[in-house]
């Protein structure tokens, strides 16, 4: 019996699968007239210092240079560099190789680079960045919380109202109004800082301070705790509770589209490697094409629902592959079927199971997502059968044709 063969019967309800997509596409297309944003996409964007953006602004170009004013949120991705010397009413959202931010942001600060990021303004509001160093020049002014994440995060001066870093090395200078958490392999703490709430630092190397250093709270060391130190059934509960949440997902997915999950893990048992391929090509390539349609005015609604459907199949992958699990552990001479759904709890509690061992659960969830996706994405482009026959209606079946 071919798994993949069309039916009759779905012919119509492929028709009209194919008319519900065609409405959420022209929805998508058409909302944007609702939308009170402007969208720019240009070699290079400058905005002088008597320039004002009134409206909320997506923008994309290779260089970007902002000296004037934005009055509402900004978002900005550039392929090589973003300076921000203007000022800024709203959140301001920046992607770039390197971002330098030395002008006034009365709200939020959000960046990425994959090189530099460099402070030297005032930010009223968070600040978030993310970058492989991300330096800050004594002028620097936070007034909220501060969070860090790269390889190498400088301190040289300012004012901070509390901070947490995550880094390789960092190095700490300044003033801090509340905690500092740290966390990285090497931490230097330079004569001079002066912290008025807590020192909460992680390392495998114990922190040495110069006397010069003034913590008015309490300095205190956070062990890194391993997960293997994890109590075992804590492990055990915490992996219970997330296949518990799997099945719950599972359950629906399997009552609502039978067919498609028998076919993605027929596809899945004969087909492993181009799944696997496919799933990986699609890991790769779909963030890039939905950043680039969320960061597009004419896109952005269509990158929504691309993102959720997306995110959804991912999910779903590790219920096919569980299908597939679940018919190898109860060596049924059936294949799988997208209505078992005894089988795929069975699957899915090997697998969360088999995750509760840390060196497996990284490299196992990317696989399951991997194959699993592929399986997926590859079972929407064929027909799908109604699932096989429950074991004990073959066995009748069987027995009066004798």
């Amino acid at each position: 019996m071919d798994m993949t063969r069309p039916t009759a019967y779905e012919k119509p309800f492929s028709r009209s699968w194919s008319r519900l997509t065609a409405l959420v596409l022209a929805w998508a297309c058409t909302s944007i007239a609702a939308e009170a944003a402007d969208f720019r996409a240009e070699e290079e964007f400058r905005l002088g210092p008597g320039d004002v953006l009134r409206e909320e602004t997506w923008m994309s170009a290779q260089r970007m240079e902002l000296r004037g004013t934005a009055q509402e949120d900004i978002f900005l991705a550039a392929a090589e560099d973003i300076t921000l010397p203007g000022s800024f009413d709203s959140d301001v959202w920046a992607a770039a190789v390197t971002v330098e931010a030395g002008g006034v942001f009365r709200d939020d600060l959000r960046a990425a680079a994959r090189n530099l990021i460099s402070v030297r303004g005032t930010i009223g509001g968070n600040a978030l960045f993310t970058g492989q160093t991300i330096a800050f020049e004594p002028e620097t002014e936070i007034g909220g919380d501060l969070f860090c994440a790269g390889t190498h995060v400088i301190v040289k001066g300012g004012t901070f109202a509390s901070a947490r870093v995550m880094a390789r090395e960092i190095t700490l200078d300044g003033d801090f109004d509340g905690d500092v958490r740290l966390s990285g392999t090497e931490i230097r703490v330079r004569p001079g800082t002066h912290i008025r709430g807590d020192l909460v630092y992680s390392s495998p190397r114990r922190l040495r301070l110069d006397e010069r250093v003034r913590i008015d709270g309490e300095l205190r060391r956070a062990e890194m705790r391993a997960a293997a130190d994890r109590p075992w059934h804590a492990t055990l509960f915490n992996r219970l509770f997330f296949c518990l949440a799997a099945l719950i997902v599972a359950f629906p997915f399997m009552r609502l589209f039978p067919g498609y999950a028998h076919t993605s893990a027929a596809l899945f048992r004969q087909h492993p490697w181009r799944c696997g391929l496919t799933g990986t090509a699609a890991m790769l390539l779909l963030p890039v094409v939905i950043f680039f349609l969320l960061i597009s005015l004419i896109g952005t609604p269509l990158g929504v629902v691309l993102l959720g459907f997306s995110a959804g199949l991912a999910y779903l992958g590790r219920v096919v592959v569980a299908l597939v699990i679940g018919s190898l552990l109860l060596r049924t001479n059936r294949r799988a079927g997208g209505g078992d759904f005894a089988t795929a709890a069975l699957g899915l509690l090997a697998l969360y199971l088999l995750t509760a061992l840390p060196a497996f659960a990284g490299p196992l969830w990317i696989a399951v997502t991997a194959f699993g996706f592929g399986a997926l994405l590859l079972g929407l482009s064929r027909r799908h059968p109604p699932p096989p026959p429950p074991a004990h209606m073959d066995d009748e079946s069987g027995q009066g044709s004798r």
